[in-house]
C-alpha cells in the first residue's frame, strides 16, 4: 500500500480536546446555572459535547434509576456519574474504529469528568430543591454576630436550653434573639429561618464556618436597636 493510500492516523487524547479546559468549563457551568431548574441538563450535555469535539456523550438515567448491570451499554467504554448516592448516567468515550473495545478518551480521564459532573449535578440539584422550599420575603435585615451563632445552633435542632447552655446565656436571652431573628427575615417559622438564613448566607452548617467564640480582632457590632443583654 502506498504513503497516500494509507488511512489517516487515529487521533491521540491531546488531539482530541482540551481536558483542563473542560474541567475549568464545568467549574463555572456551576456558577451560571446556580439556582437554575430549566435547561440545566441540556445545557450540560452541549457543553461536554462541544468541548470533547464529540468524542465524550452523557446517556442520562431517570432519578431512582440503578446503574445497568446487563445489555448493550456495557459493552461501551464509560464513566459511571454518580455522587452523594445519587446516580445520573454514564459518560460514555467514543472509541478507536478499528478497536470498539478501545476507548478512545482514557477510561481514568473519563472518570474524572463523569466525577465532575456527578458534583455539578448534584449542586443544582440541591440549589433548586432549596429554591422550591424558600419562602420568599421582602423584608431582610443581615443578622448580628450573636444571632447567626444562634441560627446555626438552630439549624443543629438545638433547644432554646441547649443553645443557652452552648453560648453561657439565659434562655430568655435566646428567646429574644430568636424572635428578632425571625423579624429580620421577614419569617416566622424555624424551619424557614434556618432555609432564609442559609440563602442569605448568614450562617453555614459546617460548625467551623459559624464559630461560637468570638473573634477578639472583630470589631464590636451594634445591636441595631436591641436593648437586651447579648450574653
Amino acid at each position: 500500500m502506498h504513503r497516500d493510500q494509507l488511512p489517516p492516523a487515529t487521533p491521540s487524547f491531546a488531539d482530541t480536546f482540551d481536558y483542563e479546559q473542560l474541567v475549568v468549563r464545568l467549574c463555572d457551568l456551576n456558577e451560571e446555572l446556580f439556582g437554575q431548574t430549566t435547561g440545566v441538563i441540556e445545557r450540560i450535555d452541549q457543553e461536554i459535547t462541544h468541548l470533547t469535539r464529540g468524542h465524550l456523550s452523557v446517556r442520562w438515567h431517570q432519578p431512582g434509576d440503578a446503574p445497568p448491570r446487563s445489555g448493550p451499554l456495557l459493552a461501551v467504554p464509560s464513566a459511571p456519574m454518580q455522587y452523594g448516592g445519587r446516580y445520573y448516567g454514564e459518560l460514555v468515550t467514543a472509541v478507536y474504529p478499528a478497536q470498539p473495545a478501545m476507548p478512545l478518551i482514557p477510561l481514568a480521564k473519563a472518570q474524572a469528568v463523569a466525577n465532575m459532573c456527578g458534583w455539578l449535578i448534584y449542586s443544582l440539584e440541591v440549589a433548586a430543591l432549596l429554591g422550591y422550599q424558600h419562602v420568599a420575603s421582602s423584608q431582610f435585615e443581615p443578622l448580628t454576630r450573636r444571632e447567626r451563632q444562634i441560627l446555626a445552633l438552630m439549624s443543629r435542632r438545638y433547644d432554646e436550653q441547649a443553645i443557652a447552655d452552648a453560648l453561657q446565656i439565659a434562655p430568655k436571652t435566646v428567646q429574644k434573639h430568636q424572635e428578632n431573628i425571625f423579624k429580620r427575615l421577614g419569617v416566622h417559622a424555624t424551619h424557614h429561618a434556618i432555609l432564609s438564613g442559609f440563602l442569605h448566607a448568614q450562617f453555614s452548617p459546617l460548625p467551623s464556618l459559624t464559630p461560637l467564640a468570638s473573634n477578639p480582632y472583630e470589631e464590636e457590632e451594634t445591636h441595631r436597636g436591641s436593648s437586651f443583654e447579648d450574653g
